[in-house]
């Protein structure tokens, strides 16, 4: 079977199970990953309101939901991560769009499941060789947060603070990405009221 491109792949997913919802493209073959549980979306849920809430203090960036990135050519690589954040560009430019190829600043990825554990060790380093800044691995057993830069990994405990920090700035641009966001950890895992 011949490698499909990321816009072929775009264009047939929804012939895939679940007509695609948790489907990617990995280097040309479509993979289709398990329906996420709860948690997932319960985490998806706070950092949306931790990001808004910071968007609209700072007036700065903006998040897009399980955009497809195009991180890789020949053969294509897709991955559709739950979070990426865009600090530069025009505002909302990468809102309309299903896959890109521009780069965000910061990638969230929810190891929620089985498969999207196991396959962020591949996801995490193809996301900084791509070009990604910052990448958080929101771990919803273990209830932490793991930060991802070229310059190494920081662990986040439950019960700690995850703050942003100069290892946050891009070579580009010397400001942090998130600049000035401070968020309790555990925060993220907090089933809301209205869900109990």
């Amino acid at each position: 079977m011949r490698c499909q491109t990321a816009e072929e792949f775009i264009e047939k997913r929804h012939e895939l199970e679940e007509s695609g919802r948790w489907s990617e493209l990995i280097l040309g073959e479509p993979v289709s990953l398990e329906p996420p549980p709860p948690r997932h979306g319960t985490a998806v849920l706070n950092i949306t309101k931790a990001l808004a809430d910071y968007i609209q203090r700072t007036s700065t960036g903006y998040a897009c939901f399980e955009l497809g990135l195009t991180v890789a050519r020949g053969p294509d690589t897709v991955y559709c991560p739950p979070i990426s954040y865009f600090a530069t560009g025009s505002r909302w430019e990468e809102m309309d769009r299903i896959i890109t190829s521009t780069q965000p600043a910061l990638v969230i990825e929810i190891a929620s499941s089985q498969d999207r554990s196991q396959n962020l060790t591949q996801r995490v380093p193809d996301y900084l060789e791509w070009g990604v800044t910052v990448v958080w691995v929101i771990d919803t057993e273990s209830q932490q947060v793991s930060v991802h830069t070229a310059e190494g990994t920081v662990n986040f405990p439950g019960d700690g603070q995850l703050e942003a920090s100069a290892g946050w700035a891009s070579h580009r641009n010397q400001t942090p990405v998130l600049a000035g966001f401070r968020f309790p950890v555990i925060e993220f895992f907090r089933e809301p009221e209205w869900m109990s």
